[in-house]
């Protein structure tokens, strides 16, 4: 009886050790999917110098069918583990000496999604130099993790800044936002 008793002992703790090791094995098991937004098309409207709302828009990102693609078709939205930011890109493409990103002094994105509908800060940029450019690059909050946001295939972003003078045209703008976003079991 005692041997019975230590064997079944001994094989409940193998079992439970084998267990608990599967479970670490999962969680270091993990996929990196790169997600894109299609460059999304805004405007920004002429505007004077100051502070305020320089242009709000929105885009679909089907994330499930993006994770299949890349990762295999047995992963999808539950397998999110985590969803950082990598870059934030916006293009002028009407742009000249007079209106330009050199406009700007500081700017802010921000953004938020069907199912998550608290406006989240992505990026920001304080201190824009005073140059002709088409192209800004927003600094990304990288540690962010923006999963809450990330069930869902429409985005909105709200993009605020400062002009430090006027803007005497529409500039035709598009946004190019990448993601990082981990997979796992």
């Amino acid at each position: 009886m005692k041997l019975l008793t230590l064997k079944l002992s001994a094989f409940a703790f193998l079992f439970l050790t084998v267990c608990s090791s599967c479970n670490k094995v999962k969680d270091l098991i993990s996929i990196n999917v790169t997600a894109q937004s299609a460059d999304v098309d805004f405007t920004i409207q002429p505007s004077n110098a100051g502070s305020g709302v320089l242009s709000q828009f929105n885009t679909s990102l089907y994330i499930d069918s993006l994770i299949k693609e890349q990762a295999g078709k047995s992963y999808g939205l539950i397998n999110i583990k985590s969803v950082k930011l990598e870059s934030c890109v916006l293009t002028i493409t009407n742009s000249d000496d007079l209106n330009s990103f050199g406009n700007v002094s500081a700017c802010s994105a921000e953004m938020s999604s069907n199912t998550n509908a608290t406006l989240v800060s992505i990026a920001a940029l304080t201190s824009n130099p005073e140059t002709v450019a088409s192209t800004l690059n927003l600094p990304v909050n990288t540690t962010l993790d923006l999963k809450p946001y990330f069930s869902s295939t429409s985005f909105s972003y709200k993009l605020s800044g400062t002009l430090r003078k006027a803007t005497t045209k529409a500039l035709t703008c598009k946004a190019t936002i990448k993601y990082k976003i981990e997979i796992g079991l």
